[in-house]
């Protein structure tokens, strides 16, 4: 078995990272992504450095001229093609220098035991068709970076599809729209980023409006907006799902009393963390929704406390924000008795894991050699970021056998077309996936969480139950 690492060098500058930047983000913060301009405040950095991959797929295996005894035949199953999978990986060093917490250990090993897993439990060869890994790192904050991860895909080792890690929207797109490779995403993009890409990207995460929507619908629906004078801190590059979730709660006769929009993005934490909190403050609300990245929130936090103003919150999945790391960094007196909407599974670690995510984490664990800790709170960003890759792993493997099924020939349309009928799906992450030719996005459950500062970290307080639900 052949595992090509093509680790790109995420040249990172963090002197004058943090300082004068204008909005947040951290170890999972969709704030690098829509547009995905490069943070202002950061020096340039080269692109990653390219390692030449093959210019042809690796060679079918060759029927043997003598019948194999039935002990061979049976464990090892005919390969008629072998294709690539791109797999793009985050570097987080950027936010890993704020809060080593942040860290996500090793996110290409990660991938590689998936892999690895495969073999073992005899998932690969699937239907004759075989599997290798190219992968590829990127910073996180560095936009060229993710598009220099594009053009090496899309021009090297004739890659048959991605799967993309944190942050990498910029890279999906571009190879969407520029290769016309299918790729697989973690994080939420605006409804016209899946128009443009159409049919080539698909999303773990809801698109952004669905979350606000789902959100919206969820916290008027639960009473928790009921008399409170509401704000709204939000990047400028999520108008559109702003605007749908201030128009659920304006129809629903909730008032929103002040909000800020925070024109910065891919950064940790900025000047107008501590403007929000000054100004919500004097507007008097009393309960704010957060539509920036983490580190945004611990510094408005910190801002609300030294002058003594502390508001009620409520919360959904945007960026980080439902992690026990992310959330463990806000200020606990404030933040305690927070609820939230999740499609993810925070809170599990509180209650149990589901099958999937300890499968996930043993042959994690079998392959590197590493315990990863099951006792709530999590104390890095590692335990999520393992939980995701096997997510978008898992999202491949099921779309190739639904795409050769009853010797279906494999293409990249059929892949897709592949893709397009995987419904609940059980996730490590999330709890399930589901796709359709007119949804590109997996999220398919929600169900409602709460922060415990006992913990510290999110518990369970309602049951899985159709994200739809909250849609309409």
């Amino acid at each position: 078995m052949t595992r090509r690492r093509n680790r790109l060098a995420c040249a990172l500058a963090i002197v004058g990272l943090v300082a004068g930047a204008s909005a947040c983000g951290d170890d999972d913060d969709d704030a690098t992504d829509s547009t995905d301009a490069p943070d202002a405040t950061s020096p340039p950095t080269n692109p990653p450095e390219e390692t030449t991959a093959p210019t042809e797929p690796p060679e079918a295996t060759t029927a043997p001229t003598e019948a194999p005894d039935e002990t061979t035949a049976a464990t090892e199953p005919e390969v008629t093609q072998t294709i690539n999978l791109g797999v793009a990986w985050a570097d987080l060093s950027a936010f890993v220098s704020v809060n080593p917490a942040y860290g996500t250990g090793d996110p290409e090993e990660q991938a590689l035991a998936v892999l690895d897993g495969w073999r073992r439990d005899g998932l690969l060869p699937v239907n004759g068709v075989d599997v290798e890994f190219v992968t590829a790192g990127y910073s996180a904050i560095d936009s060229d970076q993710k598009l220099a991860v594009c053009q090496q895909f899309g021009t090297e080792g004739e890659i048959f599809a991605v799967i993309g890690g944190r942050d990498f929207g910029a890279g999906a797109e571009c190879l969407a729209t520029r290769f016309q490779i299918p790729v697989i995403d973690t994080n939420q993009a605006p409804a016209s980023v899946y128009e443009l890409t159409a049919p080539y990207m698909f999303t773990l995460k809801p698109s952004d409006t669905e979350i606000t929507t789902a959100f919206g619908n969820w916290a008027v629906g639960n009473g928790s907006l009921d008399g409170k004078k509401v704000a709204i801190f939000w990047e400028s590059q999520f108008a559109d799902a702003t605007n749908a979730f201030k128009t659920i709660l304006t129809d629903a006769g909730v008032e929103i009393v002040s909000e800020l929009e925070s024109g910065g993005q891919g950064s940790v934490g900025g000047d107008q963390d501590t403007l929000a909190a000054q100004k919500f403050a004097a507007d008097g609300a009393d309960l704010v929704v957060f539509l920036v990245g983490s580190s945004s929130m611990v510094n408005f936090m910190a801002a609300a406390a030294e002058q003594g103003y502390a508001p009620e919150y409520v919360d959904t999945d945007w960026a980080s924000h439902l992690s026990d790391v992310a959330a463990g960094a806000y200020d606990q007196e404030q933040w305690a008795g927070t609820k939230a909407l999740a499609s993810v599974t925070a809170g599990d670690l509180a209650t149990g894991l589901n099958d999937a995510a300890e499968s996930c984490l043993s042959n994690y664990e079998e392959f590197s050699g590493v315990t990863i800790e099951r006792t709530a709170p999590e104390t890095s960003g590692e335990f999520t970021n393992i939980l995701i890759t096997c997510d978008l792993a898992a999202v491949f493997l099921e779309g190739l056998r639904l795409a050769t099924a009853d010797g279906g020939e494999l293409t990249q349309d059929s892949f897709i077309a592949g893709v397009e009928q995987i419904q609940d799906l059980r996730g490590a992450y999330w709890d399930t996936l589901s796709f359709g030719p007119d949804d590109h996005t997996g999220a398919a459950t929600a169900r409602e969480i709460e922060w415990d500062t006992a913990c510290p970290c999110w518990t369970p307080t309602g049951d899985w139950g159709p994200l739809s639900d909250y849609l309409s």
